[in-house]
């Protein structure tokens, strides 16, 4: 009977250990439904560009944020605006740098509930080798068998150092950027 009663204690350690990643939910983004834009203003008119390059890795459980883990990798030599002075600019050594440095990441390991489908994801974005504290606000809404979760941040541009030089100040280029997410996260099975 002792054995037995072991054997029950260990398999209930077990499953109590074990419980709190089964809680987490881990997701799949469907990547052609997805984007990953950013949106700046140039001599007084407002650009938006995408990177069509970037993976990321989520977990997170809307009725339990704590067990939150984003990271998302984008590959800053994908940007595109859609002008061709502007993208033959962008991975020059005054904007991304994107041959010394290609890939941009967020990180991202609390997430505070606002409400039934409102969040903020607070996280560290690292661009240029600069790292700095964001707070992304974003939502969620059902989407069929997916969930639609759409958040945009505005950042300082010289914070990152992107755009030195004569594009230093904002005399052309505003400081601020959004970044904005619009992606179908779909649960893992």
């Amino acid at each position: 009977m002792k054995k037995h009663m072991k054997k029950l204690l260990l398999a209930a350690l077990f499953v109590m250990l074990a419980a709190p990643s089964a809680h987490a939910l881990d997701w799949d983004i469907h990547y052609p439904s997805s984007k990953l834009s950013f949106e700046g203003t140039q001599t007084g008119t407002v650009f938006t560009g995408n990177f069509s390059v970037w993976q990321a890795s989520v977990r997170f459980d809307p009725k339990k944020p704590d067990d939150t883990r984003v990271e998302v990798n984008i590959d800053v030599r994908t940007a595109k605006t859609g002008d061709k002075d502007r993208d033959e600019a962008l991975p020059g050594k005054d904007w991304f740098n994107s041959n010394a440095m290609p890939f941009a990441q967020l990180v991202g390991t609390k997430v505070r509930k606002l409400s039934d489908k409102k969040f903020e994801l607070m996280g560290l974005l690292t661009i240029k080798d600069m790292t700095h504290e964001i707070v992304l606000p974003f939502s969620m809404e059902d989407e069929r068998d997916a969930q639609r979760i759409k958040g945009e941040v505005t950042i300082n541009r010289q914070d990152y150092n992107i755009g030195t030089g004569q594009w230093g100040n904002e005399t052309y280029v505003k400081n601020a950027v959004k970044i904005k997410i619009d992606l179908l996260a779909v649960p893992k099975k």
